[in-house]
């Protein structure tokens, strides 16, 4: 009897023997660092200078979308050397986990604008989510990188200078710098209002308190604290400079509240980076 048994007890040991666990394939965004541990079959590799990360950071799996659509909640996107499907996502919006199938380690990961990973940003204009240019990545020779982290196209400034951004006087010429903290209240109206500061904000920018003289062309006179200061003007053919924000109702270029710029009582930072 022992020995009839012999043979099946075999074949159930050497079948444990065989069995191995089946590890799942990253899904894209995820970080990786070999090419076969991604379901799309490419890794991103992450990029770095002098030990400091560039771009990648902890590489992102991706999958090649030249010849093929991409799986929902993902969006092709061109790069230098091809087109690759990224993690989509939308700027203040932080449901990417749910859209790009990120893993729970990726989940627990995600921090930043648009649930992007750390080291990446939500790019409006591929609504993926790209490496943070302010690390290193390179924009090339027809973008440049922005104060939130994104390669976008140069943006006109009027000839005037309000409203380009500044640090210290002498970047405004005959103008005032504007900076976080020497203005209180808000502009007229549940506009933008001033003080404090914040990580990532730009300085200040280039203004002229118009309740002492006119404003430049290209600017206008409005409230903003408990005085009255030039803002550029704005419209779809006329964009704002880094660390300012186009308020359409007004027309004009209002300090970013997303950049540190605090919005006076009543009022919210919205996603545009004016308040309402």
């Amino acid at each position: 009897m022992k020995r009839r048994l012999l043979p099946g007890l075999l074949l159930v040991l050497l079948a444990g023997c065989a069995s191995t666990e089946v590890v799942p394939l990253l899904p894209t965004g995820s970080a990786c660092a070999f090419s076969d541990d991604c379901d799309g079959q490419v890794c991103l590799q992450e990029q770095s200078t002098n030990g400091e990360v560039t771009a990648w950071a902890g590489g992102a799996c991706s999958r090649d979308c030249a010849n093929q659509a991409c799986a929902e909640g993902e969006s092709c996107t061109d790069l230098a050397d091809g087109r690759y499907c990224l993690p989509a996502c939308q700027p203040g919006d932080a449901t990417l986990v749910r859209r790009s199938r990120l893993s729970a380690v990726a989940a627990a990961k995600a921090d930043g604008e648009g649930g992007c990973r750390e080291g990446y940003v939500c790019s409006p204009a591929a609504g993926a989510c790209l490496p943070d240019c302010r690390l290193g990545w390179d924009c090339g020779e027809a973008l440049e990188c922005n104060p939130e982290g994104l390669c976008v196209p140069p943006q006109p400034v009027v000839e005037s200078g309000v409203g380009r951004p500044c640090t210290w006087p002498s970047d405004c010429a005959d103008l005032l710098c504007l900076k976080p903290g020497q203005v209180g209240g808000g502009m007229g109206g549940g506009g933008m209002g001033s003080g404090g500061g914040g990580p990532g904000m730009v300085a200040g920018f280039c203004t002229r308190n118009c309740a002492e003289e006119p404003c430049p062309a290209g600017s206008a006179c409005a409230p903003l604290g408990a005085s009255h200061f030039c803002l550029a003007h704005c419209g779809p053919d006329l964009a704002c400079a880094p660390g300012t924000a186009c308020d359409a109702a007004h027309g004009l270029c209002v300090p970013d509240c997303r950049r540190g710029w605090p919005c006076p009582p009543g009022a919210t930072c919205t996603a545009d980076g004016v308040c309402r």
